[in-house]
């Protein structure tokens, strides 16, 4: 009987595992830890994170920015107990700066947007921005999305790029009919 050479079977297990695995992709990780903001009040977009830095632009209500680094407590402001900031990236224009969550009175100037949201209205889910284009799905209440995209086209968010939870059924959905109720719900 001749002895078995444990060696080369490991090296070849080793090449067909190195062969076929495929990490999860550095985009992809990013995707999932990234972390969206909506302006809830008025506030600016500034150049550093002291507050006393300069005025990048001012930021509207709905406006949609993304995370770029944790947040951090900046001293400033009468209290001088220190406010809340985060670098980010407006979705709108790619403008990046530095922004308030929350005053040191604790005002709240954004609130993180979720990645899932739950239908609250039967709605349809299309393959582009544009009422005319082709229905995907038809979405019903309790079904659940997640946010892949926020159009950088508009200043309120009213639609967003959105996958079906339990299929790969992608489009664009409304979040809001103009001016009136919420079609989706944060989960």
């Amino acid at each position: 009987m001749a002895a078995l050479n444990t060696g080369v079977i490991v090296d070849a297990m080793r090449s067909t595992w190195c062969c076929t695995y495929q990490p999860p992709s550095w985009r992809r990780r990013r995707q999932v830890s990234t972390l969206h903001f909506e302006a809830i009040k008025p506030s600016v977009l500034c150049e550093a994170a002291s507050v006393s830095s300069g005025v990048l632009r001012r930021l509207e209500i709905g406006e949609v920015v993304r995370q770029l680094s944790k947040p951090e407590k900046v001293d400033g402001g009468p209290l001088g107990s220190g406010i809340l900031r985060i670098r980010c990236r407006a979705v709108k224009d790619k403008a990046e700066g530095w922004v308030s969550i929350e005053s040191d009175k604790g005002t709240v100037f954004l609130k993180p947007c979720s990645k899932y949201y739950v239908c609250s209205k039967p709605l349809l889910m299309k393959s582009g921005e544009e009422a005319s284009c082709p229905i995907v799905r038809s979405l019903v209440v309790g079904d659940v999305i997640e946010i892949m995209e926020y159009p950088a086209n508009t200043v309120k968010v009213e639609q967003v790029r959105a996958r079906f939870v339990g299929s790969d059924d992608t489009g664009w959905v409304n979040r809001t009919s103009s001016g009136g109720p919420r079609f989706l719900e944060p989960c």
